[in-house]
């Protein structure tokens, strides 16, 4: 791994927008994080934005080396989310002391525009004190959470609930309606339109048969949409049950499905899941079913003493 020097108070990088030139150096950047970090740079949803027209990525350059990244990406909300900006940023671990983490946040903001809401996510506490010196306030929390596989329960689907994969050009519309009516309000997995759907399908690990409908004659009543990550790790990606079957035993049901396609399909010996922190019902669950926190990440909005956009 290139050296990346430390990035002096007299020497400040320069912050711009990412252009095509910085691709090498963002990819190192992404990397040197990742490994430091153990977990992404940046959350699947800001990754796969990153360099789409609707988005804004900055960048802190020093010497031809990106040291620093935030990207703003647009959440189109629903009849229940307010629309609104959400910021990631990421910065190398050679120059988290320099003060550029702050400043990338706040240049990335900066692009954003003065009538939209945003809000920020980081997920260590170091970032924590720097929301706060932004005048940014902690609104919500999601926790990574892990299992080992295979899991010890046996699986048990409600009477008449049949499981089957996704068809793709056929389920489509059928798995939107029951999704969004399962995440409404839900900022990251509610309001799905069509173009998202086949965003995530186009992505290199998508595989229809991990897409796992649960049917109940001609109704879907849910899905538990895996992902299949290396070393021999599988994520409960997405999973929802249509209002009309919530409280039946389908939610465990389908993550228990997941985790068992998981463990056989895929090989997996470590069950993944993402899980907000507020929805304590699936929480518990999850916890019974064998899972444990890894690591929470957090969600900060602009408090009553916010810092002027620069």
């Amino acid at each position: 791994m290139a050296h990346v020097p430390q990035v002096s108070e007299a020497e400040l990088p320069e912050f711009r927008k990412l252009e095509e030139r910085d691709a090498a150096a963002f990819a190192s950047l992404v990397a040197a994080v990742n490994a430091a970090d153990g977990i992404p740079a940046f959350s699947e949803y800001k990754a796969v934005d990153i360099g789409r027209r609707s988005g804004h990525t900055v960048v802190a350059v020093d010497q031809g080396r990106v040291i620093a990244a935030g990207h703003a990406a647009w959440h189109h909300g629903d009849r229940v989310a307010e629309p609104h900006w959400a910021i990631e940023a990421a910065v190398h671990p050679s120059a988290r002391r320099s003060g550029v983490w702050g400043d990338i946040v706040q240049r990335t903001v900066a692009t954003v525009p003065d009538a939209d809401a945003h809000v920020v996510w980081g997920w260590n506490a170091a970032f924590e004190l720097i929301a706060r010196d932004l005048g940014y306030v902690s609104t919500r929390q999601l926790s990574v959470m892990e299992c080992s596989l295979p899991p010890t329960r046996e699986l048990s689907l409600p009477s008449g609930i049949e499981v089957r994969p996704f068809r793709r050009g056929v389920d489509e519309h059928t798995w939107l309606e029951c999704n969004n009516a399962a995440f409404v309000g839900h900022p990251e997995n509610g309001g799905l339109t069509f173009e998202d759907l086949n965003e995530r399908m186009s992505l290199p690990w998508f595989r229809s048969e991990d897409l796992l409908m649960a049917w109940l004659g001609d109704d879907l009543a849910g899905s538990c949409w895996t992902k299949r990550h290396p070393d021999l790790v599988g994520e409960i990606y997405v999973i929802g049950v249509h209002p009309d079957f919530q409280g039946t035993g389908l939610g465990r049901a389908l993550v228990l499905a997941g985790l068992h396609h998981l463990a056989d399909a895929a090989g997996a010996r470590t069950g993944l899941l993402y899980v907000d922190n507020a929805a304590e019902g699936a929480v518990r669950l999850y916890r019974d079913l064998g899972f444990h926190q890894v690591w929470v990440t957090t969600m900060y909005a602009p408090g009553d003493g916010i810092a002027e956009r620069g």
